[in-house]
């Protein structure tokens, strides 16, 4: 008898690009641009599910090319967490892709339902993004039992407490010892910490240290510079940016200073308007919003 062969594992990398923001807080140099960001196709022999969707029409419809040369089918779209750069792909996707479902944990879905009866996408996600937003926003689906089958092989969707939300998910692909992260681990790129307090980013080091536990030889983070490594040491790595970003942020540290200090030691990586928009949201002087 044929022995089944693992799923196999693809990421779609798009790079960074300039961004509209308001004028608080102050641009970096370069002025302000969005994180590379990453889509991954987890394919069986004739069929495949996409995780997350990108942000614009433009970047879905080049993904769906992507996806659509794999040649294989669809059967599911699943959107890890209720970031706008997330799911507000999925009307793109499903257009060229009308036989998948577009899945989500019940908690992920009620809050991308909740956000799309409010005016978040026209009124943030399209000025971003010079309109370049789909409009007929639909929400996921909710995945029953947290599990997709593909071929046989359990893909199982795993909620999780604080990364840079308070909920967020990761899927897990044990017979590829995958674990595709959303936005729990970042690969070379600053991480979003804007919505955190002391206890709430030891939390995120523990959410980081039970995916290690998993000991999944591939780790993809939805933010990542393009070309890394999807390896487990982006998990170590995302540890130590939060254990530095929590130890130099002090109540009285200036905000120059820290966004030095942080640059200091993290200058690598992608995305300084990140450091800048988290640094000023927690500053008080910029309310912030995702």
């Amino acid at each position: 008898m044929a022995t089944q062969m693992p799923p196999l594992i693809d990421v779609f990398t798009v790079p960074s690009r300039p961004v509209v923001r308001p004028p608080v807080p102050p641009p970096p140099p370069g002025g302000f641009t969005w994180a590379p960001t990453t889509a991954t196709l987890i394919s069986g022999e004739r069929d495949a599910v996409l995780v997350d969707t990108l942000v614009t029409v433009d970047d879905a419809n080049a993904l769906a090319d992507w996806v659509e040369a794999k040649g294989k089918r669809v059967i599911a779209i699943y959107v890890t967490h209720s970031h706008g750069d997330h799911y507000l792909g999925a009307p793109t996707l499903l257009a060229r892709f009308p036989g998948a479902r577009l899945v989500a944990t019940e908690t992920v879905a009620g809050e991308i339902t909740a956000q799309l009866a409010g005016p978040e996408v026209e009124a943030y996600w399209a000025p971003m993004f010079d309109g370049r937003i789909a409009l007929n926003q639909v929400a996921p689906e909710v995945l029953d039992g947290n599990v997709i089958d593909l071929e046989g092989h359990e893909l199982r969707a795993v909620q999780v407490g604080q990364s840079d939300g308070e909920h967020s998910t990761y899927l897990h692909v044990p017979d590829a010892s995958a674990v595709v992260t959303g936005d729990i681990a970042y690969n070379g790129v600053h991480m979003h910490l804007g919505f955190t307090d002391h206890a709430k980013r030891l939390a995120w080091i523990e959410t980081l240290r039970d995916v290690a536990a998993l000991g999944a030889t591939t780790v993809i983070a939805a933010h990542q510079k393009p070309g890394s490594l999807n390896g487990p040491q982006c998990i170590d790595e995302s540890i130590q940016y939060i254990e530095d970003f929590d130890r130099l942020h002090t109540d009285d540290i200036p905000i120059d200073k820290f966004i030095a200090e942080m640059l200091a030691l993290h200058g690598d990586r992608l995305n300084i308007t990140t450091l800048y928009h988290v640094t000023y949201m927690l500053s008080g002087e910029y309310p912030g919003y995702f």
